[in-house]
């Protein structure tokens, strides 16, 4: 992709964003191939861990074709009480997360929805007329989703086939 940070759409489209998250917890930065917009999620806390995430939507841009791709990046450790490392986990892909803790009488203290980030870049780029493509990621795991479904079809209907005409 074309770098996304030398163009007047991508400088319209990243001050759209910047102005949007002004006052939250969001974070901007500008990247070589566009941006990334990171927020670090509260975690609930187990009684002898504590875990941290920091969610990053590495947003590519593409100014010769006016097109973008977010890309979630989860970044996940686990340590104990006493402050050893766990667990260190990186994700990266599309992940639809929601979290939510409430307190004892029912009101919300703290809610995340990675669904926010997307629809947030995504308003932004509708705005300033972009086209979002889906990532290499999402592509190969819908692709192979659908290959795997089409065989699990193709085995049941053989099966059927089989047993209808008394070949098992």
């Amino acid at each position: 992709m074309n770098s996304g940070n030398d163009t007047e759409e991508a400088a319209e489209m990243y001050a759209r964003v910047e102005a949007v998250i002004a006052g939250t917890e969001y974070q901007l930065t500008r990247t070589e191939q566009g941006f990334e917009l990171s927020v670090d999620v509260r975690v609930p806390h187990r009684r002898w861990s504590q875990s941290t995430q920091l969610w990053t939507y590495d947003v590519a841009l593409n100014s010769e074709t006016m097109t973008f791709t977010i890309n979630d990046v989860v970044r996940t450790e686990r340590r104990s009480v006493d402050g050893r490392l766990l667990m260190s986990e990186t994700v990266a892909g599309r992940k639809v997360t929601r979290i939510s803790r409430r307190a004892l009488d029912g009101s919300a203290h703290y809610s995340f929805s990675s669904a926010d980030g997307h629809r947030l870049i995504r308003d932004a780029a509708e705005e300033s007329g972009w086209e979002e493509l889906m990532p290499a990621s999402v592509y190969s795991a819908r692709s192979s989703l659908i290959l795997g479904a089409a065989i699990a079809l193709a085995m049941v209907v053989g099966i059927a086939i089989a047993f209808v005409t008394g070949s098992l």
